[in-house]
Parts: C-alpha cells; structure tokens; sequence
C-alpha cells in the first residue's frame, strides 16, 4: 500500500486465542517460508473482542529490503503465507483506571496508539476525560493502511464527545491533495482508482474535533498538541498519560514538554520507539 518510496504491507489472519491480548502488547511473528531464523517485533493495530476466541488480527509491516520486500512481493501476488505467532509480549495501555489520554503516531506507529484510543472507547461508554488521538503520517493516501479503521474511529465522534481527532500530513498541501483526488475521480475508469480517490475524499472531510492539517515538508508543534491536551484535561481534571509510538525524535519532544510542567507528576508516559 503506498508509492514506491513510502510502501507499507498490510498482513491480516484470524487465530484462535485461549486468552486475548491487550492494546498496546505486541507479538513476535516468523514467516517460515521466507527464513526460519528471522522474528520480529509487531504490534496489532487491531483490537480482540470479547465475545470470541476467534480474534482477528491486523499489522502493518514498513518496506525496506530482505525479508519485508519479499512480504509486499507476497502481498502484491495475493498470495498467502505460514506465519508463527508468539506473544503477547508487553503491557497492556491505558493504565487500569486511566482517566484523560494522549496518543501521538507517527507512521506506521499508529498500530500502537489506534488500538489503544479505541480500548479508551470500550472501557469508558460515556466518559468526561479527555481522549485525543493524533496522528502523523508523510501523505493523506497512507490513510489506506487502515482505511475501515479509520472510517470506524470518525463515526464514533458522535457518540463520544470526549474524543478528538487530528491527522497532520508532513509532505503535502492540501491543494496538492485535492488536485491528485480529484484527477483519481475525473479519470475514474477503473472502478477501484476512482472508489479510492472517493474514499479518501470522506476520510479527509473535517468536522467537528476532527481535523486536517497539511504541512507541506513541515512538522508539527509538538509544544501545540501537548499544550492543547493538557489545558482539555486540566479543565476537567484528573491525571494525564500521554502514549505513543513513531520515531525517537517525536518522543525527545514529548518528554521536553511534559519536563516542563510543574505538576509532572501527574502524567504518565511510554513510548514505543520503532
């Protein structure tokens, strides 16, 4: 899924657990067919029911060279392949009792923070705590990776007034954006290529706490978006946890932010560096 410099593999399966894991734990996964010697760290951006051993799952596999090459060649083919599972490893987020949360991706770190936002939701039907989810990602297409998900996570902004959505995309404009959706809809001769401009056309349409912000080769404050949840949270009081996953620089910049309050103490912080 993606351009040629910004490729990511989506791998889903169903397995049926005695106990299900948690957001936030990861698996180890072995592709046999690929190296038997080879396992890796992976955390499912999907969460377990509770009404079923049968539990899907979803990762999201960043394209570089060797082994995740020959996965996206696999996924390209529409083939299948063997996979070993071990796990889950890690603690479960948020903490028990949790009361406003954070969460920051970056890339493919969203398969940390979304199943963590979306336990937020479970655990508190009707909430008072702040619960924002943010997300930051190089271009609007990389929504695909988790294109239902994210569909899913939007219509529950009606439901819980709590939560708060905002997408930062780094590598573009929004000009940029509407001119390629929109060629994607004039074109429109495969039936799939103009279904995909639509579709991210609805996934990027703003609303009320879900928003859009295109960066065009710029990063985003990270003072900004602490400083936004902190003053929600302190407006209705209780403890803070800020959680995330993405690149180490984007946690620097948290823990700098949180080490200048005078009530730190207060907030609790993980970071799952990748």
């Amino acid at each position: 899924i993606g351009s040629p410099d910004d490729l990511v593999a989506r791998l889903d399966f169903d397995y049926e657990h005695k106990e299900p894991w948690y957001a936030g734990q990861h698996f180890y996964l072995t592709f046999p067919g690929l190296s038997i010697w080879q396992s890796h760290p992976f955390t499912p951006s999907s969460l377990p029911r509770l009404d079923t051993r049968l539990q899907h799952h979803t990762y999201l596999i960043r394209v570089r060279k060797g082994q995740t090459a020959e996965l996206a060649s696999l996924a390209n083919s529409g083939a299948t392949i063997s996979t070993i599972m071990t796990g889950p490893y890690g603690r479960p987020y948020p903490s028990f009792g949790f009361q406003n949360v954070l969460t920051v991706a970056g890339g493919t770190g969203v398969t940390f923070a979304l199943p963590i936002v979306l336990e937020g939701l479970r655990q508190q039907p009707k909430p008072r705590y702040a619960l924002d989810f943010v997300w930051i990602l190089r271009k609007a297409q990389d929504l695909h990776w988790l294109k239902e998900e994210m569909f899913a996570l939007k219509s529950a902004l009606g439901e819980h007034q709590n939560l708060r959505i905002k997408l930062f995309v780094t590598r573009e404009t929004q000009s940029s954006v509407v001119q390629i959706t929109e060629k994607a809809l004039e074109k429109g001769t495969a039936e799939s290529f103009s279904s995909t401009g639509s579709e991210l056309k609805d996934l990027l349409q703003e609303e009320e706490r879900f928003s859009v912000a295109f960066l065009g080769d710029q990063h985003p404050s990270t003072a900004d978006v602490f400083d936004d949840f902190v003053e929600r949270a302190r407006n209705v009081g209780g403890a803070m946890e800020v959680l995330g996953s993405g690149p180490e620089s984007m946690s620097s910049d948290l823990r700098s932010e949180i080490s200048r309050m005078k009530d730190r103490e207060s907030t609790d912080f993980y970071w799952d560096s990748r």
